[in-house]
């Protein structure tokens, strides 16, 4: 936030002459860089996230420790896909894990400290924005597993479809193919074959 000289008599009406005047306001509208920042395009006091929700989209807040929230690096507005890990239906001990949501909207980023055992541990709450079908997804995902965020990059708005990942898949890695500069996937080196060679009374074994 800055503050410009502008013609007295062109002075939009519900400007403000100082920052002072605008702290703690949230704006209801996007505000451009370099824009005036008029009253009309700020909420009324005490408005909260109802004014960042985009029409037909819902809050909803998830309890995540540090390692889930990424380590503390998610941030308001950045985006991320949610991973539910849980042992599906007729499934005794077999886990999966599937991204369940993709590409979610962070509202706000929430600590505090609570008391366990006596002891003072940190406790945090993320906010997604949501439309009401995915609200109740995510609601019973976090009822039926461990969820974990994934922080997408800035302008990747891919949508990828996954069939899960399970303990054999995870087992499994090491024998996969490896991949090649360009991505596609380096054919793995043929096995080995060994002929003994015979020639009168020697005899050798060639590798190849």
């Amino acid at each position: 936030i800055k503050t410009t000289p502008w013609p007295k008599s062109s002075i939009p009406a519900g400007a403000f002459s100082s920052p002072q005047q605008i702290v703690g306001k949230v704006n209801r509208v996007k505000i451009l860089a370099n824009e005036p920042i008029l009253e009309s395009r700020l909420a009324g006091e005490g408005a909260g996230l109802t004014v960042r929700l985009e029409p037909g989209k819902r809050a909803l807040a998830l309890r995540v420790d540090e390692i889930v929230g990424v380590s503390g690096f998610i941030v308001p507005d950045d985006r991320v896909d949610v991973i539910l890990t849980t042992t599906p239906l007729g499934s005794q001990d077999a886990k999966i894990s599937k991204i369940v949501l993709q590409n979610k909207r962070v509202l706000s980023v929430a600590q505090s400290t609570e008391q366990k055992d006596g002891k003072p541990q940190l406790a945090r709450s993320i906010t997604l924005e949501v439309t009401p079908e995915e609200a109740e997804k995510l609601s019973l995902a976090s009822s039926e597993g461990q969820i974990v965020l994934a922080l997408r990059g800035l302008g990747d708005d891919a949508q990828l479809t996954t069939v899960g990942s399970n303990k054999r898949d995870l087992l499994s890695l090491s024998n996969a193919p490896r991949k090649t500069a360009g991505g596609a996937a380096a054919p793995r080196p043929p096995d080995k074959y060994r002929v003994e060679v015979i020639m009168g009374s020697s005899r050798n074994v060639v590798e190849f």
